[in-house]
């Protein structure tokens, strides 16, 4: 004998409340909640730490048509819309689009963008320092950037005219990791 469509439903209610209350009372919900839909904005300036704090955006998921009419506060952006998919990270050779390198920086990571221009033995070091933090890094060229670098984290900018190693590596090592749909840490005991 097979089960009626009542029972049925109540098989799925049953199942999709143990799911919810399972997703709830998980340490990771914010990060799974956030996987989903994207982070809200949460301000958190930091001043001990490199570059300077950007106004940290809503950012949800968006589709193609939805990231063409995204507004960002900040050139690259830090935060803000973005595709549901993020950008790994590595050396690209062409531009990374922006709601998908703004998803990588959701995710803990840092994005070093330089403009077309850059001289290529400054490419070579910064893809050298890429290498180095190879699961920290997405490197790519960035068009609306005139001249020099900029580095993005979460919240955090720095442009440089040109590429100095110690300060490329210093944002890289003090904001890696800081934040996955949350702020992780407290980077400034004491502060």
């Amino acid at each position: 004998m097979t089960p009626s469509p009542r029972r049925w439903a109540w098989r799925l209610a049953l199942l999709l409340a143990v799911a919810a209350i399972v997703a709830l009372t998980s340490t990771q919900y914010r990060t799974v909640v956030g996987s989903l839909t994207g982070s809200t904005a949460v301000q958190r300036p930091d001043s001990c730490l490199p570059g300077t704090a950007v106004p940290v955006l809503d950012s949800p998921h968006v589709s193609e048509e939805q990231a063409a009419r995204a507004h960002y506060n900040s050139v690259p952006a830090t935060s803000g819309p973005h595709y549901a998919f993020a950008a790994n990270t590595g050396i690209y050779a062409s531009a990374v689009p922006e709601p998908s390198f703004v998803h990588t920086m959701e995710h803990g990571h840092v994005v070093i963008a330089y403009a077309p221009t850059l001289p290529a033995a400054d490419v070579r070091l910064l893809e050298t320092i890429t290498r180095r933090h190879s699961g920290d890094v997405l490197l790519t060229p960035y068009p609306r950037l005139e001249h020099g670098v900029a580095l993005a984290a979460w919240g955090r900018l720095q442009t440089l005219d040109r590429v100095d190693e110690s300060t490329v590596v210093a944002f890289v090592t003090a904001l890696a990791g800081r934040y996955d749909h949350e702020w992780l840490a407290d980077p400034c005991p004491g502060g």
